[in-house]
Parts: structure tokens; C-alpha cells; sequence
């Protein structure tokens, strides 16, 4: 008599089970990326991205151009620091840092 599988091999892990959401579903690594430009190349920065193909374009995101402080922040997911630069113009990503970073609880 063939004797069947357990359950869980048949079925897969149960969706709440912390270490099957790790052994399934390795963590994409998390990118800060943080813009600088002056205050003449703000109109350069933002008109870069109209003839550049970005899932960038049209989203939120966080800047300080409007007062004064022309940074601009995005996080993104991608494999390595050049993806998540290459999802930026190059004449932005020329100007941007990229951070690896993960979410982090403050005690």
C-alpha cells in the first residue's frame, strides 16, 4: 500500500507561518534613493524624466524643492544598487546616492 505525502507537501506551507513566508519569499533588497540639485537644475530634473520610461513617472514621492531644499526621495525594490539607479534619467541618477535599507522598528 503507497502511503501519501504529508499534507503540507501536497498543499504547500500554511500562508501564516513566518518561516514559510521567509522560505518562500526571500526578501527583494530595498533601495533609498536620495536626489540632490540646485535650485536652476530643478526644472531640469523634472523635465528629464518626460522623454524617459520609469515606473517612477506619475507616483508620490517626497521632496523639498518647494522649500528650498531640492532633494527629492524615492524607495524602491531592485536587485542591485544599478537597478535601482537605472529606474531613474541619467541626468538624475548622476546626482542620486542609493541607500540599501529595510524597515526597522524604533524601540
Amino acid at each position: 500500500m503507497k502511503t501519501l505525502p504529508p499534507l503540507w507537501e501536497v498543499q504547500g506551507f500554511p500562508l501564516m507561518w513566518a518561516r514559510a513566508w521567509r522560505a518562500m519569499l526571500p526578501g527583494v533588497p530595498r533601495y533609498l534613493l536620495e536626489h540632490r540639485h540646485s535650485a536652476p537644475e530643478c526644472g531640469a530634473v523634472f523635465a528629464a524624466f518626460n522623454a524617459f520610461h520609469s515606473p517612477l513617472r506619475g507616483r508620490s514621492t517626497t521632496a523639498s524643492c518647494h522649500y528650498g531644499g531640492h532633494r527629492i526621495w524615492w524607495e524602491v525594490e531592485a536587485g542591485t544598487e544599478v537597478d535601482a539607479l537605472a529606474r531613474l534619467p541619467r541626468y538624475v541618477a548622476e546626482r542620486t546616492t542609493a541607500s540599501r535599507v529595510r524597515p526597522t522598528r524604533i524601540p
